[in-house]
């Protein structure tokens, strides 16, 4: 029994902020960044379709937006899918990877608001496609877009 629908929100992210890290514990080490930031969009994309489901989703995101300009869970820095996400670009950019003319918070938001977008879209949807693909094809296109701005840093913006 929980006091608040809230209180049931924050249950069901405390769940799957403890689904990323144990996905974590077991990757290895020798993974690459690209690789790692995969493996957390699988993780985020198998939690909500096969155990939250769509309507649970639905749920997570009527309640978060209706929060107005209060602080959502959704966007709680905080929360490991953020922790990892840093860590993954900090990788990545140490390694070559990932850009370092793109400071590592904007895009961990980048990463954040594909991440946002594919579940919202895939709610709106009612869950009629492979989100796990969905997921799989913004890492890549995030991937591809830092890659570029990597080698033409000035033409950073003449993809947007």
């Amino acid at each position: 029994h929980f006091d608040s629908k809230d209180a049931v929100l924050v249950e069901q992210f405390h769940k799957i902020d403890d689904h990323y890290e144990q996905v974590f514990k077991r990757i290895d080490p020798n993974e690459s960044a690209i690789g790692r930031l995969q493996v957390l969009f699988s993780a985020m994309c198998e939690f909500c379709s096969v155990v939250c489901g769509v309507d649970t989703m639905r749920v997570v995101y009527i309640n978060q937006i209706s929060q107005g300009r209060k602080p959502t869970i959704l966007t709680n820095r905080s929360r490991p899918f953020y922790t990892l996400l840093t860590t993954i670009i900090e990788l990545g950019q140490q390694n070559g990877e990932f850009t370092t003319h793109i400071p590592v918070n904007e895009q961990v938001d980048m990463l954040a608001q594909g991440a946002r977008s594919i579940l919202y879209e895939w709610c709106l949807h009612d869950g009629s496609y492979d989100l796990n693909a969905a997921g799989h094809r913004v890492v890549q296109f995030f991937y591809n877009y830092v890659r570029y701005v990597e080698s033409s840093p000035d033409k950073a913006f003449d993809l947007i």
